[in-house]
Order: structure tokens, then sequence, then C-alpha cells
């Protein structure tokens, strides 16, 4: 079973109940980010008796990928090794990303 990436890679999930696996399996984006926004208060004499949205975006880069898996378990669940296995690779992620934002509150809230 695969699902098809631009092309003809593949990127394949397998079960593994049982086989060895890792008791625990992270994974791990870290993205730089810069957002812009543009805020309006209908009453910014008294904000917080005022109605407020507030219109942006946010565009970043992924700086770094990678997964970690802790603890090596076999089918049975039993430990057979005690070790951190860390892969790095941006391979199957989107270099950038563009999100746009909006936001309204009343008052002190938000």
């Amino acid at each position: 079973m695969g699902v098809a990436i631009a092309g003809n890679q593949t990127l394949a999930f397998r079960n593994t109940a049982n086989t060895d696996h890792f008791k625990k399996y992270k994974l791990v984006l870290t993205n730089l980010e810069v957002p812009l926004e543009l805020r309006y208060a209908f009453n910014p004499e008294n904000t917080n008796k005022s109605w407020k949205i507030a219109l942006g975006f946010k565009a970043g880069v992924l700086m770094s990928a990678y997964t970690k898996g802790k603890t090596l378990e076999n089918a049975a669940g039993q430990v057979t090794n005690q070790y951190i296995e860390k892969q790095s690779s941006k391979q199957f992620f989107n270099g950038g990303r563009i999100v746009g934002t909006a936001r309204v509150s009343y008052g002190w809230i938000g």
C-alpha cells in the first residue's frame, strides 16, 4: 500500500504490530514564519467596549524536519534495545507555506 506523491515516488505505510517497532515515535517540523496583520477597532477611543477585527497572513519556510524513535520493542512488547534513533529529511514535506488569518472580537475578549 502506498501514497503517490509528485510522480513515481511512493511513501509506504506498513503495519508494525507483528514486527520490531519503537515504543515512542515523534515527528518534529521547524518552521520560520513572518506574520503580517492589519487591525481595526470600531471605537478606538474605548477599545474595551468596541468591536475589533483583524485580517492578515503568515508566510513561512520549513527549516528542518526529523523523526525520532525511542525504545525498540519486539512484537510481544518487550524491550529489545534502549536507544534513540533520529532521521532527518525534508523530502516529503512542503518547503514553504502561506496561511491567511482572521479575528473578530469584542471588548477585552480577544
